[in-house]
């Protein structure tokens, strides 16, 4: 008989309070603006280190923003960017409203838990323009949808990771009980699946490209309406977004303009980005898909040539909201108890300036 070990999670809001606890008393801030650096000529940059998701740090998954620092685009406003690991999409909320980071990159699971607990947080950029998680199974798995993964075990990346409110806001609404599991990320989840310590699995694009390069044959499993939620976006302190708003606008803008390269000059935006992340290009073949799924993905509403880079889908986070809301069944496993003001947390005030850039070949 297959024993099952167990390792329990906390609610999503759970964990946030927790780690909030924690790190408010870490001191200073481990990731932030208004510190300074050099360029090459001496010239004095204003120094963002933006937290991410990723526990490796920069991928491709974060394109526009590694593409802007290697183009220059960052320098030409007198900035320099740095990318600092978040500990996964909760982990870089937390970082944010525990005063010990000002910015970072991640989904809107975690930064609607901590809006409904009256954090405040500003999300004035987004660049994913489709959800960011998923649900698979093997190919020759029995499971067809969730409902079907009762009683059994769903994988995740990691306990703090994005995707943890999502998959549990997925059982509520499908009246399941399973049980949710940390197995590692992209590899090492393929292998979980395989070897039946898991059902299912739930992360995000690049653990799910990871295991489509390996030849590991998948299904997705999530019900058609997560089409519909919004990806993901860079999460600012109300505090930092006030203070120095033009640095940050002159930020966004530049990181859009990047983004328009991408999409325009697809060719030569994967060279640079071969040159930027060797590692990510080992096999050029994988490399190539990752970097044109997130192409896909990362087209502005309105198409490639709209004013429209960086807008954030409002009428998305609330669907978002009340999918999370509508299985809660007031009880800890509840992902939210009570709705966020999502109107206080979106700020799309700043949209004709952040799309106000060259649209050239660089």
């Amino acid at each position: 008989m297959k024993q099952r070990v167990r390792v329990p999670l906390a609610s999503a809001a759970a964990l946030i309070v927790v780690a909030i606890l924690l790190l408010a008393g870490c001191g200073s801030s481990s990731s932030s603006s208004g510190s300074t650096s050099s360029d090459s000529g001496g010239r004095e940059l204003t120094k963002i280190k933006l937290l991410v998701a990723s526990d490796s740090g920069e991928n491709i998954f974060y394109y526009p923003f590694g593409l802007a620092q290697s183009l220059g685009y960052y320098r030409d406003v007198g900035i320099d960017m740095e990318f600092v690991p978040g500990n996964g999409g909760s982990g870089v909320v937390q970082q944010i409203v525990s005063g010990n980071s000002q910015a970072g990159l991640t989904s809107p699971a975690a930064i609607l838990v901590a809006g409904s607990q009256g954090h405040e947080l500003k999300v004035p950029f987004s660049y994913v323009y489709g959800p960011t998680f998923d649900v698979i199974v093997t190919g020759d798995s029995p499971v067809r949808t969730m409902a079907d993964l009762d009683g059994k075990t769903i994988g995740v990346s990691e306990a703090s990771g994005g995707e943890v409110p999502f998959v549990r806001a997925l059982m509520k609404n499908a009246r399941i009980d399973a049980d949710v599991i940390p197995v590692g990320f992209g590899l090492q989840a393929a292998d979980a699946l395989k070897n039946g310590r898991v059902d299912a699995y739930s992360s995000g694009v690049v653990d799910f490209q990871q295991m489509k390069s390996a030849g590991f044959d998948f299904r997705r499993i999530s019900p058609p309406e997560v089409a519909k939620f919004p990806g993901t976006g860079i999460t600012i302190s109300p505090q930092a977004w006030d203070d120095d708003r033009a640095m940050w606008v002159d930020f966004l803008r530049e990181t859009a303009r990047a983004q328009h390269y991408a999409l325009t000059n697809p060719e030569a935006a994967l060279e640079v980005m071969r040159r930027r992340l060797p590692d990510a290009f080992e096999d050029p073949d994988a490399g190539r898909a990752f970097f044109e799924a997130m192409l896909d993905i990362t087209v502005p509403p309105g198409g490639v040539e709209s004013e429209h880079y960086g807008e954030v889908n409002e009428q998305g986070w609330e669907d978002y909201q009340d999918f999370l809301l509508s299985g809660a069944k007031g009880d800890d496993g509840d992902v939210l108890t009570r709705p966020a003001d999502i109107g206080a947390i979106i700020d799309n005030s700043e949209q004709a300036r952040i799309n106000d850039f060259p649209k050239t070949a660089k």
